[in-house]
C-alpha cells in the first residue's frame, strides 16, 4: 500500500464526527424554533417588531451553521470556536433556562433540549477518533 493511500484511509471522516454535526445541526433548529417562539414574547415585552428579532435570530443561525459546517469540513479553529461560544452561552443561561420550564414550559423545553443536543454533539466532536481526525486535516492543509 502506497503512503498517499495511507493518508486517504486515514483520512475518511469518523462517524463521532458525522453524528456530532448532525446533532448540532438539529440544534440549530431546535434555537431557531424557540427562538420564534421566545421572540414573540420579548417583542411584546420590550416592544421591539417581531421582524427586528426573526432577522437577528437568522442572522445567529446562519453564522452557527457557518461554524457548523466549517467543523464538517474538519475545520478545528471552528470546532474550538464554537466549544467557547457553548460554554459561555450555556453557563450564562442555564439558571434562567431552569426558571423558564416552569413559567414558559414548551419553551424552556426546547432551550434543554438544544443545550443536550449541543452537549452530546460536543461531546462526539471531542472523542480519540475526531481529534485525531481534526489532527489530520490540519496535517493536510
Amino acid at each position: 500500500m502506497s503512503g498517499a493511500s495511507i493518508v486517504n484511509s486515514e483520512s475518511i471522516k469518523p462517524k463521532s464526527v458525522i453524528m456530532g454535526v448532525r446533532f448540532l445541526y438539529a440544534a440549530i433548529i431546535v434555537s431557531f424554533l424557540r427562538g420564534i417562539i421566545v421572540g414573540r414574547q420579548i417583542g411584546e415585552v420590550e416592544n421591539i417588531p417581531f421582524v427586528s428579532v426573526i432577522l437577528v435570530l437568522i442572522f445567529v443561525s446562519c453564522l452557527t451553521w457557518f461554524l457548523v459546517y466549517k467543523i464538517s469540513l474538519g475545520k478545528n479553529w471552528a470546532r474550538i470556536l464554537y466549544t467557547i461560544l457553548f460554554i459561555i452561552g450555556n453557563g450564562l443561561t442555564i439558571f434562567p433556562l431552569i426558571a423558564s420550564v416552569v413559567k414558559h414550559p414548551v419553551s424552556g423545553l426546547l432551550g434543554i433540549g438544544q443545550a443536550v443536543l449541543e452537549l452530546i454533539g460536543m461531546m462526539m466532536l471531542f472523542s480519540v477518533s475526531s481529534n485525531q481526525w481534526f489532527k489530520l486535516s490540519r496535517i493536510k492543509e
